[in-house]
């Protein structure tokens, strides 16, 4: 046990499939991995039952400790943090949700490497990570198929990011799941109304655009 820190490292670090089969690894010489593969039921032997809550305990601290802070709040709450299957279960639907706005992210985290400076290992690094991140969220890298097609959620997902936070609408947006670009487009068309020189009469049929989309979610 005393090794651990020496083989695990937190996942605000390294891209989550690399941290899962360290986590799994680490967990299974120290006998622990059940926890996390599913529900154990405790024991109704008093010392057993001792010796279970205690590992049920220390497997939940150690996902605990290498999700790192940014993780940590998010996942491990007051009613889960002894609970190192249920943590496990949020971790794993965050990063492996192979939806169409999780697979836009990590397709979009692709598209946006850059060379810092002439840092080949650094560059090596990241297209190693966010190949892996792609591939977590259930998305083929294949040849090109001989009629190239786009994915509209992803299209969606990545013109979101474009949007600036001062149009006020990216909250609206993200309650629509999953995001089209009929739906970006007319919240968008909106905003150019009211952007354009008129009467001020002319507002009022965007703000209740506005309002009557946000109020179907």
């Amino acid at each position: 046990m005393s090794n651990h820190k020496s083989v695990l490292q937190s996942l605000n670090n390294i891209p989550f499939p690399t941290w899962k089969g360290q986590m799994k690894g680490y967990l299974q010489v120290q006998g622990l991995k059940m926890y996390i593969d599913s529900t154990v039921i405790a024991p109704t032997d008093e010392t057993a039952a001792l010796a279970h809550t205690r590992d049920m305990g220390k497997t939940a601290g150690y996902l605990s400790l290498y999700l790192g802070q940014k993780y940590r709040t998010q996942f491990v709450k007051p009613d889960n943090k002894n609970n190192p299957r249920a943590i496990w279960l949020l971790i794993e639907e965050h990063f492996e949700a192979k939806t169409g706005d999780n697979q836009a992210k990590v397709v979009q985290e692709f598209f946006s490497i850059n060379f810092k400076r002439d840092d080949v290992d650094g560059f090596l690094t990241d297209l190693n990570d966010c190949i892996q991140n792609i591939e977590a969220v259930g998305v083929k890298i294949v040849k090109a198929p001989a009629e190239f097609t786009l994915h509209k959620t992803w299209m969606s997902e990545f013109l979101l990011s474009k949007v600036p936070a001062s149009l006020n609408i990216r909250e609206i947006l993200l309650t629509k799941r999953p995001l089209t670009i009929d739906i970006l487009k007319t919240l968008l068309e909106g905003k150019r109304r009211d952007q354009a020189p008129s009467s001020s009469s002319s507002t009022a049929p965007v703000i209740k655009q506005e309002l009557a989309l946000a109020a179907t979610t």
